[in-house]
């Protein structure tokens, strides 16, 4: 098929308490276009709980659909208050152009409605609404099918929700633990901004096949438009945890601080695990821990992060009391691999930078332990400098199985100290004495030596 389809919010969400924090009905939330992103099928949750579809004709500009599917406010500096998308579609306008019987209160009731039919229909032209509503004088039209706990899956071919942003958009405050995995190839062409209530509980996104550190295995998501990939803003206690993701950009961002994974401030403990991130070579980073904190935590480890044309891990406008700390990982061929240009005050250990416009651009007051770089900047404790990178990784071709796997023999292996770990408390749990948990991690050299590398394992 080659339908081009638009995705449209079903009732209000309400996040946390306040009213108009949430997507909205009749906001338009991503598109799909099957020519390029493949066949989309609808699962019932898409069809009868959430959300409404509609086809498009085939002509329709897709960098203008791009644009109306952006949030209001900039997801990096207001994370939380930010309106979900820039405005809402007028109810009476849409209906009267769609033509489908009783289809207002169909939408509200979370009564099944089929694909509608759009394909002569100019959705630029359809009355736009503010995305602030006035409840005093409007309905709160409440999402009664939105989910705030369980399991449920993330993907084109008939899961729950066919796109992280469809996820988010259809997430509560939360009353116990809450799942997304993903289950095959996404496109995404919005935001994911999870900027829910944890309320103590955890937030999981992850896939149902591991990647196993190559970066040609388990499910890709493409991130398709010019904002963050996954924003975790989600307030209070609990931890979001996001895990064993593989993406790739495939449109610029709109600002060098669009990552793949951002934490914009961090309000709940934040745990990125075994990430995969191709930057495309567009504008845009890897993992952005965020502006500041309030007492909470960020910790990443096991990350593969290259071709950012800004940079791979870190921020460059943040000051955080509790130090992020980011351990066991690689970046390759950035703007800059580690970027910190004011007072982030990060705790990096057991990481290389390599091939980098500046492999660390460092401005805070940091901790580095077991840094590489092939320039002069890797600093801290039994930093590696200066380092020939052919000696150092099997494979600088990121198709190969082997690419930025450490090579016998290199200083990474050889040449290191004892590594140090995190040991901080996170949500009220020990970190572990080694991040090394599943099959893409840092496992000792042969040698004994206690220089740590990554490996890809069975």
């Amino acid at each position: 098929m080659n339908r081009l389809i638009l995705c449209l919010k079903r009732n209000d969400q309400i996040i946390s308490t306040d009213k108009n924090m949430g997507a909205k009905h009749l906001m338009p939330i991503c598109w799909h276009d099957e020519t390029t992103m493949g066949e989309f099928d609808f699962s019932d949750r898409l069809q009868t709980k959430a959300f409404a579809h509609i086809e498009l004709p085939r002509e329709t500009n897709l960098d203008a659909l791009r644009e109306i599917c952006l949030d209001e406010y900039d997801p990096i500096f207001n994370p939380v208050s930010a309106r979900k998308r820039k405005y809402r579609f007028d109810v009476e306008d849409l209906l009267a152009k769609i033509k489908y019987t009783d289809l207002e209160s169909k939408l509200r009731s979370g009564e099944h409605i089929p694909l509608l039919d759009g394909k002569v229909l100019d959705i630029f032209n359809i009355k736009k609404l503010s995305s602030e509503i006035d409840y005093s004088k409007l309905p709160v039209l409440t999402d009664i099918k939105v989910v705030t706990s369980g399991s449920y899956t993330v993907g084109t071919s008939g899961a729950d929700y066919a796109k992280w942003s469809t996820a988010e958009t259809d997430t509560g405050v939360m009353d116990e633990a809450l799942t997304f995995t993903q289950i095959d190839a996404i496109t995404d062409t919005a935001i994911a901004n999870f900027s829910g209530g944890n309320a103590g509980y955890t937030l999981l996104l992850t896939s149902d096949t591991p990647h196993n550190g190559d970066t040609a295995s388990g499910w890709l998501t493409t991130v398709a438009h010019s904002s963050i990939g996954i924003a975790l803003n989600q307030t209070g206690d609990g931890l979001q945890e996001v895990s064993y993701l593989r993406g790739v950009r495939s449109v610029a961002g709109s600002s060098t601080n669009r990552g793949f994974i951002t934490s914009a401030v961090e309000v709940t403990n934040a745990k990125v695990h075994d990430i995969i991130f191709d930057g495309g070579g567009l504008v845009g980073c890897g993992i952005n821990p965020g502006e500041k904190d309030t007492g909470y935590s960020f910790i990443t480890y096991n990350f593969m992060i290259y071709d950012c044309a800004s940079w791979g891990i870190g921020w460059y406008a943040a000051n955080h009391d509790v130090k992020p700390i980011m351990e066991c990982g690689g970046v390759r061929n950035c703007g800059s691999g580690f970027l910190d240009s004011s007072t982030a005050n990060y705790d990096l250990r057991n990481i290389f930078c390599f091939s980098d416009t500046e492999d660390y651009t460092v401005a805070g007051s940091n901790i580095g332990n077991n840094l590489s770089s092939t320039d002069a900047t890797a600093f801290g404790t039994n930093a590696h400098i200066s380092l020939t990178e052919a000696n150092e990784i099997i494979s600088t071709d990121k198709t190969s199985a082997d690419f930025m796997r450490p090579k016998t023999g290199g200083t990474n292996q050889t040449g290191g100290s004892t590594p140090v770990y995190s040991t901080v408390d996170m949500a009220g749990v020990a970190w572990a004495a080694t991040p090394s948990v599943g099959p893409f991690q840092w496992v000792a050299a042969a040698t004994g030596n206690p220089w740590n590398y990554y490996a890809q394992m069975a």
